[in-house]
C-alpha cells in the first residue's frame, strides 16, 4: 500500500468501527472523521502522522474522533453515548480471568494476603 491520505468521504461513514490502515504514507487524518462517532480501533503508523497529534492518535479511534471534535467545535454527545468496545472486552478478560480462579495473579496477591490454598 501507498496511501498518502484518507479520502475525506470516509468522514461520512458514521458506523465505521474500524480502519486499519499500516504500511501507509498517510500523515494527516482529516477533520470530518470527528463524525466518525463510532470509531475504535484506528490502526496506521503512528510514527508518520502529524495531524491531529501522535500522542492523540496513539490512543485509539475514539481519543481521536474526540480531539477532532474538540479541535472542530463538533458535538460529542453522540460519541460520548458510544460504548467503548476495546475497553469492554478488556473488561470482560479480566473478569472472566478472575472467575475462572484468576492465574498467577491471583497466587500472587494470595501469597501476598497470607492466605494459603
Amino acid at each position: 500500500n501507498r496511501l498518502t491520505q484518507i479520502a475525506p468521504e470516509i468522514g461520512a461513514l458514521r458506523k465505521l468501527h474500524s480502519l486499519l490502515l499500516k504500511n501507509n504514507e498517510i500523515t494527516k487524518i482529516p477533520d470530518n472523521f470527528a463524525h466518525c462517532y463510532r470509531l475504535i480501533n484506528l490502526d496506521l503508523d503512528v510514527e508518520k502522522i502529524v495531524y491531529p497529534p501522535a500522542e492523540v492518535v496513539m490512543q485509539g479511534g475514539r481519543a481521536t474522533v474526540l480531539w477532532l471534535c474538540d479541535e472542530n467545535n463538533v458535538d460529542k454527545t453522540a460519541i460520548e453515548g458510544q460504548p467503548d468496545t476495546d475497553m469492554e472486552t478488556k473488561f470482560e478478560a479480566i473478569s472472566a480471568q478472575e472467575k475462572s480462579g484468576g492465574g498467577d495473579d491471583a497466587e500472587e496477591t494470595g501469597a501476598r494476603s497470607g492466605r494459603t490454598s
